[in-house]
């Protein structure tokens, strides 16, 4: 029996504001299997620096090129820098995804309002992403399929 090939998890960061009497700047890093397309992690930090990138690189992530990825341990996993987003396209897609149904910005007056659009975006996604898994030919869009 082969042995189970590690899934290849890519990560990767974009801006997103929370309002409270002005703009607060917060950075959404999330991690995202390739093969599934399912987020497996995901942290809202103020500041993208190596000490918050690294709660999330314990497995196997393809990154882009952000500068903070190379000052990152990468002590139980195997890591790909690569320039641009070539080795991001999941996760890049994702996040576009994210941004158009306008989780990353609903309106949030605090980081824990965002925290909860987050969560329930990601939850309805990764819900449909495995029937898509279980059902290739099933190709509703996100927001077709939280109205069922």
């Amino acid at each position: 029996m082969q042995p189970l090939k590690p899934a290849t998890l890519e990560m990767t960061e974009l801006v997103v504001y929370t309002f409270v009497r002005s703009k607060n700047k917060r950075y959404l890093i999330t991690a995202v299997d390739r093969k599934t397309r399912r987020f497996k992690g995901w942290s809202l930090v103020a500041e993208c620096t190596a000490e918050a990138i690294q709660a999330l690189v314990d497995q196997q992530f393809c990154l882009d090129g952000y500068a903070g990825y190379r000052q990152v341990n990468y002590r139980r996993s195997r890591h790909l820098v690569g320039r641009g987003k070539s080795q991001t396209y999941s996760v890049e897609a994702n996040n576009a995804e994210l941004l158009a149904v306008g989780a990353s910005d609903a309106g949030a007056k605090n980081d824990a309002g965002l925290r909860r659009a987050i969560t329930l975006f990601v939850h309805c996604w990764n819900a449909r992403q495995m029937l898509r898994q279980l059902y290739p030919k099933y190709r509703r869009g996100l927001s077709e399929f939280i109205s069922l």
